[in-house]
């Protein structure tokens, strides 16, 4: 899964697990390579990258766009006929309101960089208290027990609450580890709603009728018992108390809360016997010390955030964000604009509820306490495919890739770079602008309703692995990933199988470039 199709990803013996995870290490590595072996017209890709720069703001210009930003502390700015965005969505990190944190006196970090920071090499540190419910705050929290710290758990009361954590064992043929089924086709079928595609007829019968909806959630039932069940969050022998808090109520199909995969075998024994778990919210910071809002307090000598990443692009000014439909206020929008798709996600919601009797049970916003830092007065991803804002699609001249959040980032990396070659040169052939706003409010809507709280940013493809490829490539008019119809359906859709596209696409398309 990792890596890219053109230079194939293979990591050291020594860095990979028996579950075929690797280390991050030989990422870093790979990715080191990759910069270098790509040259064209005599320069590197790593020649291409201006280091140590910070991008301040972008403008509207005659020849396309002025790029205004830093670059080793010194302002500059350069020009381009066509922008690609791909900042991604883990470039700003999501900061905790931790009131007086000034006095606090020892570090706080965040998952971002936490790696960089060396903390794991400070004898200084005794005691740790990890913000979060998620995979980066339980890996942190793992990782410092095995360092010898004491460790505290916090996971605030407000939020989506703790993180059901899938047991990784699984291997069955090409099936290495539990986190492969979900890039296999069938079994996407029947796990995953066909939001972006049509339905087969065993997707009817589960998503569109009672008697398929009701076998679909006993289902439902026996996938959550199964990503709790191996905590044993009631009865684990030697657990601490406060380690039944962690009980996530996670719906596996919604998964309105958070989920990983746990890769340890001791992870759970670790967690249990060794970390306190508190689901408080905080008051404020204290010298070497956290007072929750019931005035209890815990002592600590720093403080790591596994807190997540916010879904920004902070160059683009409030003004910038409505125009190309990135997340902004809604009360920012025109009033005209607000009713406007007010109507379009209206119609969506009919159209949804009309094609899936499964998800009309689903409430439309989970009850205040689990929206965490879900905004209900923020406006979801409007690009088209993910891709392509409304106000600039004419001109084919500015993409965002990297924002479509799918189970495999380097695949979603891949086939957007594609997507947005297409669209830069303007070989996809585009609907008119309502149709495009009728595709977003109803791709929107679908997410939104599937799972009521990530799915409300409108880019979260998690369910949507083949159908967002398939959607992708289907409007750039590729087909070389297919492996056949038995092995489509079989085998796992790997990074391997892309690696054919581009071959494909200057055939169809022809190069315009040297």
């Amino acid at each position: 899964m990792g890596g890219f199709s053109d230079v194939r990803f293979e990591p050291p013996p020594e860095d990979v697990d028996e579950h075929d995870f690797y280390k991050a290490e030989a990422m870093a590595t790979y990715l080191r390579k990759y910069v270098q072996v790509h040259e064209y017209a005599g320069f590197t890709m790593n020649d291409r990258i201006h280091f140590g720069a910070e991008v301040i703001s972008v403008e509207a210009c005659l020849e396309g766009w002025r790029i205004f930003y830093t670059s080793n502390g010194n302002a500059t700015n350069i020009t381009s006929h066509k922008l690609i965005v791909a900042t991604g969505s883990t470039s700003v990190p999501n900061m905790p309101d931790l009131p007086n944190q000034q006095d606090f006196g020892g570090p706080i970090i965040h998952t971002l960089d936490y790696g960089r920071s060396k903390f794991y090499e400070s004898d200084d540190i005794k005691s740790v208290a990890v913000i979060g419910g998620g995979k980066s705050a339980a890996d942190m929290v793992y990782m410092n027990v095995k360092l010898g710290r004491s460790v505290k758990w916090i996971i605030r009361s407000s939020g989506k609450g703790p993180g059901a954590f899938l047991n990784v064992k699984l291997r069955f043929a090409s099936i290495r580890n539990a986190g492969d089924l979900a890039y296999v086709r069938f079994a996407a079928s029947i796990l995953t709603l066909p939001g972006l595609q049509p339905a087969s007829y065993w997707q009817r019968f589960l998503y569109s009728t009672r008697i398929g909806s009701w076998v679909f959630n006993k289902f439902n039932v026996f996938l959550n018992n199964q990503l709790v069940v191996n905590a044993r969050y009631d009865d684990r022998p030697g657990a601490m108390e406060t380690f039944k808090e962690l009980k996530s109520n996670i719906d596996a199909m919604a998964l309105e809360s958070p989920t990983g995969i746990q890769h340890h075998d001791d992870f759970w024994d670790v967690i249990a016997k060794n970390v306190d778990v508190y689901r408080k919210d905080i008051a404020h910071l204290k010298k070497g010390k956290i007072v929750f809002t019931d005035n209890v307090s815990i002592e600590a000598d720093a403080i790591l955030c596994g807190t997540g990443f916010k879904d920004t692009v902070p160059f683009f000014t409030e003004k910038q964000r409505v125009h190309f439909g990135l997340p902004h206020a809604i009360s920012a929008e025109a009033v005209e604009m607000q009713r406007e798709w007010k109507r379009l996600n209206i119609e969506a919601e009919r159209k949804v509820t009309r094609r899936f009797y499964s998800i009309t049970s689903r409430p439309a916003i989970p009850p205040v306490d689990r929206l965490g830092d879900v905004s209900l007065t923020e406006t979801p991803f409007r690009l088209y495919s993910g891709i392509a804002p409304l106000t600039a699609s004419g001109a084919h001249n500015l993409a965002f890739v990297g924002f479509a959040t799918l189970t495999n980032m380097f695949a979603s990396s891949e086939v957007s770079a594609i997507w947005a070659t297409a669209y830069l040169d303007g070989n996809i052939k585009l609907p008119n602008e309502e149709q495009m706003k009728q595709d977003i409010a109803y791709v929107t809507t679908y997410m939104r309703m599937r799972c009521p709280t990530y799915g409300r940013a409108g880019n979260y493809y998690i369910f949507d692995y083949h159908q967002f490829i398939d959607r992708l490539m289907d409007q750039v008019g590729l087909q070389n990933y297919s492996k056949g119809l038995w092995r489509d359906w079989t085998e796992p859709l790997v990074m391997a199988d892309f690696q054919a596209l581009k071959d494909e696409y200057v055939e169809k398309h022809g190069s315009v470039r040297d």
